[in-house]
């Protein structure tokens, strides 16, 4: 089992219950999801999913699902040409749609074969999309009558899947990127039960979110930047020591806190530890940090 030093946890105690300390702020970057080689990559788009498929009678609703895969496709396009590292293709749509079954498979040899008709290093398929009205709560509501009625709030909730394949046919990616909106609210006619807002209407929102998730997949292929904060004590004995760490200065702040971690004042002792801990773990030495 892990154990802490008491002086360290003396300090991290003081940490949340004294307001001598300061912020440091720190531009932090995950590697991208999908590793690509650095060369210029040609990208071929192919949509694999057919909502002609799909088992509704109202031609209209047929099209939310069409035009909203349209939009996905429409961009993650975009967004990757917006970025001369890749060129991007998009496949003609009679390749899969109103297919058989069998023929709609991207197997191995088929993946392939797609590269080498298109000359491209990557083929990039959305394989499904799914959208549909999630009822998130129901909501109780009083008159000046006193009559009580019930309201049913909903979201639409769009889903769509992506494949990527290397020229070799392999699965380089995977992923099911959701985005959903709130959309409208509904009476509730008994018990919880309620009609929900129809699909054949909401043809923008799909849209509008179909698109997103179509972003979030080309996001996939970049660096996630973000930023991070760690807190740390700047008092009396500690100032100097604080002020190199507010200028990055590491090495200089931990020649001064090491004695000081060392040191008789189990107070003094403790903060001096937690700002060597806070050096430690923005150099990445998380070994050291625990300590």
């Amino acid at each position: 089992m892990k154990t802490y030093s008491p002086r360290l946890v003396i300090a991290c105690l003081c940490l949340f219950l004294s307001s001598c300390t300061s912020v440091l702020y720190l531009d932090r970057e995950e590697p991208a999801i999908v590793q690509i080689p650095d060369e210029i990559a040609r990208i071929l788009l192919v949509q694999r999913y057919d909502a002609s498929l799909l088992p509704y009678k109202k031609e209209r609703k047929v099209e939310v699902f069409r035009d909203g895969a349209i939009n996905a496709m429409e961009a993650v396009r975009h967004e990757l040409a917006l970025d001369t590292t890749f060129q991007v293709v998009l496949a003609d749509t009679s390749l899969f749609l109103q297919k058989p079954v069998a023929d709609r498979l991207i197997t191995k040899a088929k993946a392939q074969q797609l590269c080498r008709e298109y000359n491209a290093s990557l083929l990039l398929v959305l394989d499904t999309l799914d959208a549909y009205m999630d009822q998130a709560s129901v909501t109780r509501e009083k008159d000046e009558q006193g009559n009580v009625s019930k309201i049913a709030d909903y979201f639409l909730v769009v889903s769509t899947k992506w494949r990527l394949y290397t020229q070799e046919g392999e699965l380089l990616d995977e992923a099911t990127l959701t985005h959903s909106e709130p959309y409208g609210s509904r009476g509730v006619i008994s018990g919880l039960l309620a009609i929900g807002p129809a699909m054949a209407n909401a043809g923008e929102a799909v849209n509008r979110n179909a698109a997103i998730t179509g972003k979030m997949y080309a996001d996939r292929f970049y660096p996630t930047k973000f930023t991070i904060t760690k807190e740390y004590f700047h008092q009396k004995e500690l100032a100097q020591a604080a002020e190199y760490i507010r200028l990055y200065e590491w090495e200089k702040a931990s020649e001064l806190l090491v004695p000081l971690a060392k040191g008789k004042s189990t107070s003094l002792a403790g903060k001096a530890a937690y700002n060597l801990a806070v050096i430690h773990e923005v150099q990445g030495n998380l070994e050291e940090a625990r300590k």
